[in-house]
């Protein structure tokens, strides 16, 4: 009890104190490795006394930013919790939610809240606090809002509630577009391995196709994510043709343009529109390049995505990240790999058949305008500076 009453007073003094200007928020990260450093080798032993310490660090940084400061509490509420005292926790999570009432960082605490009432056998209580604060969900980093999303879907599921939770895994897909990527949901896909779990069982295999689809055209152009969503792929063309005609197609029309491709006839999930475009405004810069190239192809600008990752070649051109997303790009717009492992193989090698310089064309006639001028010579095979695209990605065997 005393500790908690330490911790009690740390809360209220820190949010008495006037609170100047927010540190650069890698600072506030520096300091939080180091504030786990002292909680993790007391937190099983003594969780209370680990509480404490993170309370004691918002005292001693008043000024920690609303990332860190809500994950601090995050930690704050799951430790109280362990040590089994559920009404302390909640306190924790009411002090942050009235210090940061507005704040996309908020969902990490919501969270917390809301792991906190699934095991106290309150359920109901989950789906009402993420719905109340959709706007601050819709607005948050993907790590929280994956988090959010998974204990408001067991929420519901606890409840019998399996298709409001198929529903659910679908607005948040689509209501925070940049998590239709998979390389930024928990284990690669976690969202959609779940969405497809329930939408097959319920026998929507349409809309299983639909978002194995987005998840296929977007995913990264690497051997370990095409197996992924190829393995998604064809289990919703079983479900949806038990003979395997749809599945046997797409395969073939990977390799051959001049083959049907059953893909084509699959409409995709509308996203938010609103909040693609808002998250696009957001997303600016090299560290955010995959994202940014993520947001473009679900806008449909896919002149746009080119002309990023060619300018990103020039750029860096001893990297390969633009080489990939250009791979990427190609594959979302053709809904096949052909023209994705071909200029792959050139990057590589230097040989055989470069189809950017067609495939620029292509996007700048649909634009209405010239086509594009290639890039620096230097970014291609036999220069200096060479790029090469890794990850060559045929379908896997196994999919055939």
């Amino acid at each position: 009890m005393r500790n908690w009453m330490l911790l009690v007073s740390v809360l209220v003094a820190t949010a008495r104190l006037a609170v100047p200007a927010a540190a650069d928020e890698a600072a506030d990260w520096r300091a939080y490795a180091e504030l786990r450093k002292a909680v993790d080798p007391v937190a099983k032993a003594d969780p209370k006394q680990a509480a404490a310490l993170c309370g004691q660090f918002l005292r001693d940084r008043p000024e920690t930013g609303a990332w860190v400061g809500a994950k601090v509490c995050f930690d704050v509420a799951r430790l109280l919790h362990a040590a089994k005292d559920t009404k302390a926790a909640l306190d924790a999570c009411a002090w942050a939610e009235q210090r940061w009432p507005k704040h996309p960082a908020l969902v990490e605490v919501l969270s917390a809240r809301a792991g906190i009432l699934l095991a106290e056998n309150r359920a109901s209580e989950v789906g009402p606090l993420f719905e109340q604060n959709w706007d601050q969900l819709a607005r948050c980093r993907s790590g929280p809002v994956v988090s959010a999303a998974d204990r408001w879907r067991q929420a519901l599921e606890k409840q019998g509630k399996k298709g409001e939770a198929a529903a659910l895994l679908q607005r948040i897909l689509l209501g925070c577009p940049i998590l239709a990527d998979e390389a930024l949901q928990w284990n690669q896909g976690f969202l959609y391995d779940r969405l497809h779990e329930r939408l097959i069982d319920a026998g929507e295999t349409e809309t299983a196709l639909r978002f194995a689809k987005l998840r296929f055209l977007l995913c990264r152009f690497d051997t370990a994510a095409m197996e992924r969503s190829t393995k998604m792929l064809a289990s919703a063309f079983m479900a949806k043709d038990p003979s395997r005609k749809l599945g046997r197609a797409f395969v073939e029309a990977q390799s051959d343009s001049a083959k049907p491709n059953p893909l084509a006839d699959v409409k995709l999930p509308e996203v938010d529109r609103e909040a693609l475009k808002a998250q696009i405004a957001r997303t600016q810069g090299d560290h955010v390049f995959h994202d940014r190239i993520t947001l473009l192809l679900l806008a449909g600008d896919h002149l746009s995505a080119l002309l990023d990752a060619r300018r990103y070649m020039v750029r860096e051109p001893d990297k390969p990240d633009g080489a990939n997303e250009i791979c990427r790009i190609l594959k979302a717009v053709d809904g096949s790999v052909r023209r994705s492992n071909a200029f792959a193989e050139f990057m590589k090698t230097g040989e055989g058949e470069n189809p950017l310089d067609a495939f620029s064309k292509e996007l700048q006639e649909k634009a209405g305008g010239a086509a594009l001028a290639p890039p620096p010579s230097g970014v291609f095979p036999g220069g200096p500076g060479a790029a090469s695209a890794r990850g060559r990605a045929p379908l896997s065997p196994a999919q055939e």
